[in-house]
């Protein structure tokens, strides 16, 4: 993965695969608590370095490769003045060709750099760019007729997740974009929607350190 966080990822397919059934032979992370917290909750991976601009691609193609390039750019709690890093990720994508990829990234990227004078337009310019990059085979089942020369030779499924509609008391979107190299069999579903069985008061802690609360500027902001 790259811009890994805390590993959210990594426990998705510890839940999904089984610890023993998993080797994560790359993360990237530039952020020195989200490291450390990586750390605590999960076994270092191979190669663990900082910066997406410095890091050796691995040569071995992985089965998986999930990145969630920063979305303060595409947030409407953001400037929303865009994020570049997604090239990064496209970039890993063409060197190391994995089986399959994921995305996630903030609903608002589905907006950003959108027309408003344009009724007919679906989406922004930035989300309609990382399909033309990432879908050079098909999106959403629709062959792409005519591919981006510099697009990725995949068969790519996006959509919009609501945590609150699968297990977590917490309305969360997210946008993601999932791929499947062409020379796999691309029969692809997303998860069923399921019952959510527990709320929000159920899970948050009585006594929180202040240093947690949002700032009096935030939350007049937001």
């Amino acid at each position: 993965s790259d811009f890994s966080g805390i590993g959210a990822f990594d426990e998705a397919c510890k839940r999904v695969f089984g610890e023993e059934n998993i080797e994560n032979v790359f993360a990237c992370d530039m952020d020195k608590y989200a490291r450390q917290s990586y750390l605590s909750n999960h076994k270092e991976p191979g190669y663990f370095p900082t910066d997406v601009y410095k890091r050796e691609i691995p040569s071995e193609s992985l089965d998986i490769y999930m990145t969630s390039p920063p979305c303060q750019g595409f947030s409407i709690a953001g400037k929303r003045g865009g994020s570049i890093l997604f090239f990064n990720s496209h970039e890993f994508i063409q060197v190391n060709k994995p089986r399959f990829f994921i995305f996630e990234n903030v609903k608002g990227l589905l907006s950003h750099e959108k027309n408003k004078n344009n009724k007919s337009q679906e989406f922004g310019a930035t989300f309609s760019n990382w399909l033309r990059f990432l879908g050079g085979k098909s999106v959403n089942g629709a062959p792409t007729i005519f591919a981006d020369e510099n697009a990725v030779p995949y068969h790519v499924y996006w959509t919009v997740l609501n945590s609150k509609e699968h297990g977590v008391p917490q309305n969360r979107e997210r946008v993601f974009i999932v791929g499947i190299r062409d020379d796999l069999d691309n029969n692809f579903s997303w998860p069923q929607t399921e019952p959510l069985n527990l709320r929000l008061k159920d899970i948050l802690e009585n006594d929180v350190d202040r240093k947690y609360f949002l700032s009096e500027k935030m939350v007049d902001y937001l």
